[in-house]
């Protein structure tokens, strides 16, 4: 891993961001790790070393804490929207220069959506976000650190085929020189070793009789069926279902249940899961039903749903709903989170190959 610069709020995510930069410091090295930017020389732009700064970097680390999109300055804005904003212009920077953004969501923050962010930010929100939960850090850092060491590993690979291109084109142009010489050869000694045909051996019986053959034989060459590969069957497979979760707290009281659970092929390597869900509302007043109350963990990283639910459930009713996600064929078990504010219920699901 050659750099990694985290960018956060202190004010909303110093303490989390503390313990994820130690952690990578200690598996990529504290030269490879950027936080603050405490070497700008006076009198130098801050704005302009600032994005020169990231672009140095490989990976930028967006951590996202409760407060990111609501701190605010002297004034009461939010700092999210002033363009000089330290934050705003790191996260700015790394995506205009085509810099790999993983946003990391730290203290029970949820992703922002395109409409909170910046018109500079729209990037982040299309990004696949990191959940790092107190409960499970330590699991949560190191699927964290994979991740880099996969990104590591990748740049590596790159940067070596770019090296070994120009010898790779050389190859291939001796190849083809030496491919012209063999044809060339070969068309010549079938030039020379082709006996002289006369205008009646052409016509005889025996010579109409052979070419007549071969051209039968050819003919059945031609249609013989030839053989294709096969495309992949749909299939549908019913999970265990009934599993159930209870979001209870001074503020309110939810009650979900899965009625029913599908896993249902979608191509060669990928599957949807479909998920029946019933809210029953024990509260006063109406709350959301929709894909952002749900998230899918898998191997600690959290999927969101590509479905549209969007209802609102009216206070002491109940509404059922469908949210699916799209998982990788190869993944075997997922987690699936029911989230409302900070408060958290977790449902597994055994995905069977």
């Amino acid at each position: 891993m050659r750099r990694i610069f985290i960018s956060y709020r202190r004010e909303d995510s110093a303490g989390w961001t503390g313990r994820l930069a130690d952690r990578l410091k200690e598996c990529f090295g504290s030269e490879s790790i950027f936080i603050d930017i405490d070497t700008i020389e006076p009198g130098a732009d801050f704005t302009e070393a600032l994005r020169k700064a990231v672009g140095s970097c490989d990976v930028l680390l967006a951590v996202i804490g409760p407060r990111w999109t609501t701190v605010t300055d002297k004034t009461g804005k939010p700092r999210l929207h002033d363009p000089s904003d330290w934050t705003r212009v790191e996260i700015a920077s790394a995506l205009t220069r085509k810099i790999r953004v993983i946003p990391v969501l730290v203290g029970g923050a949820t992703m922002p959506s395109a409409e909170f962010l910046p018109d500079d930010l729209d990037g982040l929100a299309q990004r696949q976000a990191h959940e790092l939960s107190d409960k499970r850090w330590t699991y949560d850092v190191e699927r964290l650190v994979q991740v880099l060491s996969l990104e590591s590993q990748t740049r590596i690979d790159r940067s070596e085929a770019t090296q070994h291109a120009p010898s790779a084109s050389i190859s291939r142009s001796v190849a083809f020189v030496i491919l012209l010489f063999v044809i060339g050869g070969i068309a010549a000694i079938g030039l020379n070793s082709s006996p002289s045909s006369t205008p009646h051996q052409e016509n005889s019986p025996e010579a109409s009789g052979s070419r007549s053959s071969t051209q039968q034989e050819n003919t059945t060459e031609t249609h013989e069926p030839k053989l294709l590969s096969q495309p992949k069957t749909p299939k549908t497979l019913h999970l265990h279902a009934g599993q159930d979760a209870r979001l209870k707290t001074a503020s309110i009281d939810q009650y979900y249940q899965i009625l029913s659970a599908e896993l249902r092929s979608r191509n060669h390597s990928e599957n949807v899961l479909h998920l029946q869900i019933r809210l029953t509302n024990n509260d006063a007043y109406a709350t959301n039903f929709w894909n952002r109350t749900f998230r899918l963990l898998e191997d600690g990283v959290p999927r969101s749903p590509i479905s549209d639910l969007s209802e609102s459930v009216e206070g002491h009713s109940a509404k059922e709903g469908l949210v699916e996600f799209a998982v990788p064929e190869s993944v075997q078990q997922v987690l699936l989170q029911v989230r409302q504010g900070n408060d958290v219920a977790e449902l597994p699901f055994i995905l069977p190959q």
